[in-house]
């Protein structure tokens, strides 16, 4: 998996308005998708959350932890003579499990015995395949324009990342607030560490 420093150095690359442009209704505004002063505010905020050793060690235990669930289910899987293991799936299940406990501080539950389907996840997997494939469509504004297809599809799709998202920084913040009347500490995660500037950044970068 990427570290903190290997995100942050392929978010150096200028991306360029053709790239915003096809990646906007996914990546927004977020580090990944802009350039100039925008890049550098997130960057640096960016940065100093990478360097937290907070973070830090509560993303060393989030891996270590879900890392140990699947090989459980790799475990089960050699000792069952009929079992067939999507090691792709179990992969993009173990990333989702991980980053959302380390970005959102909440449980997806992809990495369950029963390897549920996680809505989220198709949500965000979808948008992400159609989002790809628009470098390679000379036709995706017109479909765009015209809302069918695949545009169609990643409208419905991306909305469902945004909705998702924003619930999550809503719920992040009131428990937030509510702490600190209380004086109560919360586990560190990333929406906690950057909540304060989630009214102008879209969350689309996680």
């Amino acid at each position: 998996m990427l570290g903190g420093d290997d995100l942050l150095h392929a978010a150096s690359v200028v991306q360029g308005e053709l790239f915003h442009e096809l990646m906007d209704i996914f990546l927004g505004d977020g580090i990944f998708n802009t350039d100039g002063e925008l890049w550098r505010k997130q960057r640096k905020t960016a940065s100093f959350e990478f360097a937290s050793k907070v973070l830090r060690e509560f993303s060393t235990l989030v891996f270590r932890d879900y890392s140990l669930k699947l090989a459980a289910i790799l475990n089960r899987a050699a000792a069952s003579t009929a079992a067939a293991v999507d090691m792709q799936d179990l992969f993009m299940r173990l990333t989702m499990d991980s980053i959302c406990k380390i970005s959102f501080g909440i449980e997806m539950g992809a990495l369950e015995p029963s390897l549920p389907d996680i809505p989220f996840a198709k949500a965000f997997e979808t948008t992400n395949e159609i989002v790809s494939h628009r470098f390679m469509d000379p036709w995706w504004k017109l479909k765009r324009f015209f809302k069918v297809g695949t545009e169609a599809t990643v409208v419905k799709s991306a909305k469902e990342v945004d909705d998702f998202t924003y619930n999550v920084i809503r719920t992040r913040r009131a428990e937030l607030a509510a702490a600190r009347r209380s004086g109560q500490k919360l586990q560190a995660d990333a929406v906690q560490s950057q909540v304060h500037i989630a009214d102008t950044l879209k969350p689309q970068i996680l």
